[in-house]
């Protein structure tokens, strides 16, 4: 299982789908930040979240933030999966999964507490 969870491959197909899904995020965010795009900015966004949907405001401001840096992490591939780029180093590709597997494992043994 843990294999299948952390394997990668050379398809594009995950690139494109996160590229083309920050770019449709971005406008949304960029309106709640900025302002832009027929957006009110972030002062309007905060009252109407707050105000309105009643959202206390660290939720609103992480709901702004998410949405915004969000699809930049996105589009640029922030924190997402890189390729191993030496094939031919197969220690390196066992410690890293080891590694992983026992992150992992350590958090299953502490939520399951």
């Amino acid at each position: 299982m843990m294999k299948f969870l952390f394997q990668t491959n050379d398809s594009a197909a995950p690139l494109i789908a996160r590229v083309v899904l920050g770019v449709v995020m971005f406008p949304h965010g960029a309106q709640k930040m900025l302002g832009w795009f027929g957006g009110h900015g972030f002062s309007a966004t905060m009252a109407s979240l707050t105000g309105g949907m009643q959202l206390p405001a660290f939720l609103a401001f992480l709901v702004i933030l998410a949405e915004f840096a969000g699809s930049l992490g996105l589009i640029v591939g922030l924190l997402s999966r890189g390729r191993v780029r030496d094939r031919g180093d197969a220690r390196r590709r066992h410690f890293d999964g080891a590694c992983r597997e026992r992150f992992l494992h350590e958090l299953v043994r502490q939520a399951s507490r």
